[in-house]
């Protein structure tokens, strides 16, 4: 990954940890478009976590449904940590996110309620993203303080 894309990866992780699920879909987009083999990969699944998690949000749960199931076949293929993200555990997170989801929109829809309250959205265990510094980059116990 070069300083651009870098950029842009962090700043889609700013995003994604504001809870502007979307914006961070766009902004790992811009980065995906010129990635390769398994930078893309990784930035495909986290694209799709993002934009499952946007429409559950807006109640969509086919469509969120769908994401995390597309985003797994994108995300299995590739180490976890990749770039200090872990994507499997974003993956589970996310998918446990889609499932309370569905439980609680199934459980209002015979009252014709088919999103989240803001009250309920924010009673989910919503996923943050934290880049784990590489063992490489951590300091050692010898190294001077």
């Amino acid at each position: 990954m070069n300083d651009e894309q870098r950029r842009g990866f962090e700043r889609g992780i700013a995003a994604f940890n504001r809870g502007e699920y979307f914006e961070a879909h766009e902004i790992w987009e811009s980065v995906w478009l010129a990635a390769e083999g398994p930078l893309r990969e990784f930035l495909q699944g986290l694209i799709q976590v993002s934009v499952a998690l946007h429409h559950l949000s807006r109640g969509n749960l086919r469509g969120a449904r769908s994401l995390i199931e597309r985003a797994e076949a994108h995300l299995a293929g590739v180490p976890s940590p990749f770039h200090g993200i872990h994507g499997r555990g974003l993956l589970l997170l996310a998918d446990r996110c889609v499932r309370l989801g569905e439980e609680m929109i199934g459980a209002r829809k015979s009252a014709g309620k088919h999103c989240l309250t803001k009250q309920e959205w924010f009673a989910l265990p919503l996923p943050r993203l934290e880049i784990e510094p590489r063992r490489d980059q951590t300091a050692s116990d010898d190294a001077p303080l």
